[in-house]
């Protein structure tokens, strides 16, 4: 490289860092204010969620909770009181709503349409403080932001989020949708689970049905569970009564099967391994690997059969 050509980019990149550090001062000292791009969402979250109160409002328990965001966190935890509380927390709000019918509470939490360009805006938050004897339905749709909620062993969820992370401690039903993200439930009577990209996470759940595209799904205990996956591992510790397992790319891994219905788990590339199957038949076919069934009952009307195209399979 020549000297010229040298100094030429040392000149250049200096200018470069000057403005790169410029634009830095102007923003963090407010300069934001001027900046005004046509972008429905245009922000980088930096410092968490808001802490700035724009509504609130306490409304009748046992009443259809239907909430809506665009950017926002939801958390949802006990109330102190037999009435839920609504808290919508954000620094620059647009759509903004607590509304109660006779049937549901309507809960809307949306950024402005010409959001300002800035390194320090922070997330927007919708709080709900649920009794714990809650009975009716929860209906949570966003596009980016996570869910956290209780214990509500006696509520119905329906939520579909976009990009972000769901974590429940307990639910009657639910039915979750995630594009992005991880889901993870630590107990549940009945539980649908649907994702692109993401792990699932469950503890015991009486009915598990999970369909994703890429993402592992670990689950410690079930009754009757259903799951197809595309890319990833399914490792479940116990099942107590029946099974249908299928993963196109990934292993399975199952410490005790305890079915009482015929069964069946099946996996184009990856192993299949059962540590603990007795009281009923098992029957293993590999085109490519090994097959290793031991200690089953030949005369059993029940039936676990496994299949693996490219993979082995070991039981008991």
């Amino acid at each position: 490289m020549s000297k010229k050509l040298s100094i030429i980019l040392i000149v250049l990149l200096t200018i470069l860092l000057a403005f790169v550090v410029g634009i830095m001062i102007f923003l963090f000292k407010g300069g934001e204010d001027k900046l005004n791009f046509n972008f429905k969402s245009f922000a980088i979250v930096t410092s968490g969620n808001s802490t700035k109160l724009v509504d609130s409002k306490e409304v009748t328990n046992n009443k259809k909770l239907n909430v809506e965001f665009d950017v926002a966190d939801v958390e949802v935890v006990p109330s102190d009181t037999d009435s839920i509380k609504v808290e919508l927390y954000s620094d620059d709000p647009g759509e903004y709503e607590i509304t109660e019918s006779e049937t549901e509470i309507k809960v809307v939490l949306k950024q402005k349409e010409n959001v300002k360009f800035s390194f320090r805006r922070k997330f927007n938050k919708i709080k709900l403080y649920v009794p714990y004897n809650y009975v009716s339905t929860f209906t949570i749709n966003g596009t980016t932001g996570d869910l956290v909620m209780d214990e509500y062993s006696s509520a119905t969820l329906y939520a579909t989020i976009k990009t972000g992370d769901i974590k429940i401690k307990e639910i009657n039903m639910a039915e979750i949708k995630v594009t992005t993200g991880d889901i993870e439930v630590e107990a549940a009577s009945l539980l649908n689970t649907t994702f692109t990209t993401g792990d699932v996470e469950v503890g015991t759940v009486r009915f598990l049905t999970a369909n994703g595209t890429t993402g592992d799904i670990d689950a410690k205990e079930v009754d009757r569970v259903q799951i197809k996956v595309t890319t990833g591992d399914i490792d479940i510790y116990k099942v107590n009564e029946y099974l249908s397992l299928e993963a196109t790319t990934g292993d399975i891994d199952i410490d005790t099967a305890a079915i009482k219905d015929n069964s069946k788990i099946k996996a184009t590339t990856g192993d299949i391994k059962i540590k603990h199957a007795t009281g009923y038949y098992v029957s293993g076919e590999a085109k490519i690997g090994d097959v290793n069934i031991k200690g089953v009952d030949r005369k059993s009307d029940i039936e676990l059969t496994i299949e693996a195209k490219v993979g082995d399979i070991r039981v008991n």
